[in-house]
């Protein structure tokens, strides 16, 4: 590195920093070359980890620890080579020599599980199909619901198309159009997203996803239901891999009131907005 790093810095050295604290599996960081507020944070938390100054500048000794590679074994690693028979292992060698300094981290592709807290709003469109059919006259609406969630998601990258696994347990508050509609719900859904096949900048524009749930709803009385869904998520990042503002439009098949003579099956469009926090 031939200059000082901080905040306002850019280019390819910026870019080479953020991949080097991009190696560590606690950071995250887009790497754009510029040396913003998200960045600063990152070497803040590296320097402490590592016991320097912590100011946030990236100067010779702060650069020289995110380049170096330590490695502690106390295990035998027992390996096939070339054509040895079976049953023949060599061990190789281990080094437990100096630290080795200017070994380049392997590249990180932010594969891992995050964490997401969100708060919003979700509509149910009046069902497209429903069975048994209502009695004539019967109220049909749509239906609005506050929600709150956490989700535990796994992800194979941080930038670029890949999946997400997600586990997603919400509360929900709900209007209704009967008497007999539930107002307040607990719902869990497991999520399979194909995120980022169309992200340029900030957005992500084709995020599709395949949704399962479970729902337990309350008043006037407890009741179980469940379903699937289809559809896509639009998102805008706000604070890059931080916070974001995202819209879900999908079409849903579901059943209510399961185990009851009022038992049914309906299918009818969704759409949820909702602010997220990544952590």
């Amino acid at each position: 590195m031939s200059t000082l790093l901080r905040r306002g810095s850019t280019g390819a050295e910026v870019r080479s920093l953020q991949h080097a604290l991009n190696a560590r599996p606690y950071i995250h960081l887009t790497e754009d070359g510029i040396f913003g507020p998200l960045t600063e944070m990152a070497v803040r938390n590296f320097q402490r980890r590592v016991h320097l100054i912590e100011d946030g500048i990236v100067g010779p000794r702060t650069d020289a620890l995110l380049w170096t590679r330590a490695v502690f074994a106390d295990a035998i690693l027992r390996v096939p080579v070339g054509n040895t028979p079976p049953g023949t292992f060599v061990r190789p060698t281990v080094s437990t020599g100096p630290i080795m300094q200017g070994v380049p981290a392997a590249p990180s592709t932010g594969a891992g599980i995050v964490q997401q807290v969100g708060v919003g709003g979700q509509v149910a469109l009046a069902p497209w199909l429903l069975r048994p059919m209502p009695a004539p006259g019967t109220p049909s609406g749509a239906i609005w619901s506050g929600l709150i969630s956490y989700a535990l998601v796994y992800r194979t990258a941080s930038q670029g198309p890949h999946v997400e696994f997600a586990l997603n347990p919400q509360f929900l508050v709900n209007s209704r159009v009967q008497s007999t509609d539930p107002r307040w719900g607990l719902q869990l859904n497991g999520q399979v997203m194909f995120a980022d096949l169309v992200a340029p900048g900030r957005w992500h524009l084709i995020s599709p996803f395949l949704q399962g749930s479970g729902a337990l709803s309350f008043g006037p009385g407890p009741s179980f239901g469940g379903g699937f869904a289809i559809g896509n998520q639009v998102a805008f990042d706000l604070v890059p891999d931080r916070l974001q503002i995202n819209l879900q439009t999908g079409v849903a098949a579901q059943w209510a009131n399961i185990g009851t003579p009022n038992a049914s099956f309906s299918v009818l469009g969704q759409g949820a907005l909702g602010a997220t926090v990544q952590f």
